[in-house]
């Protein structure tokens, strides 16, 4: 009697090997302590970028990510200092700052180096975290400013 079952007898399955199971993840299944390992090739890596364009997309994002920084921290430090900035409709353009300046302090770095690099250099753990807290900085982004649009709309036609 054979050891293999009938799934890896079956025809669809006769070209791969027992570790082509699964096939982001290298486990081999004959081992004493199967461990994953993640593959060489894996779907991080994008096109590897010339010597120039690093130097010049380093240049773009070192710029960036400081005066995204600097830019939201003026805005909160104009707000809290100046009374006659505390006012109601400027609560949004202050929501939009501190989403903004959390964008220039999680985000932006990280991913300025993948861009950059043309590879993931950290951790696929440190790469969710930031694509969630991406994906939540803008959609709060793009909220806040739907809500400073309809702020300014009702401050337009509603006057009083």
């Amino acid at each position: 009697m054979s050891n293999t079952t009938s799934f890896e007898n079956s025809d669809i399955m006769s070209d791969y090997e027992p570790t082509d199971v699964i096939p982001f993840i290298n486990v081999s299944l004959n081992s004493p302590n199967p461990a994953p390992q993640w593959p060489t090739n894996n779907r991080f890596n994008v096109q590897r970028r010339s010597i120039e364009e690093q130097i010049f997309l380093a240049l773009i994002t070192g710029i960036q990510t400081p005066l995204t920084i600097v830019g939201n921290l003026i805005v909160l430090y104009s707000y809290i200092t100046t009374k006659k900035l505390q006012i109601y409709a400027n609560y949004f353009v202050v929501g939009l700052a501190l989403v903004d300046l959390i964008a220039g302090v999680f985000v932006l770095p990280v991913f300025s180096l993948y861009f950059i690099n043309g590879i993931w250099v950290f951790s696929e753990q440190l790469c969710e975290a930031c694509k969630f807290i991406n994906h939540v900085v803008v959609l709060a982004s793009y909220l806040f400013t739907l809500v400073i649009c309809v702020d300014r709309y009702q401050a337009l036609k509603y006057p009083f």
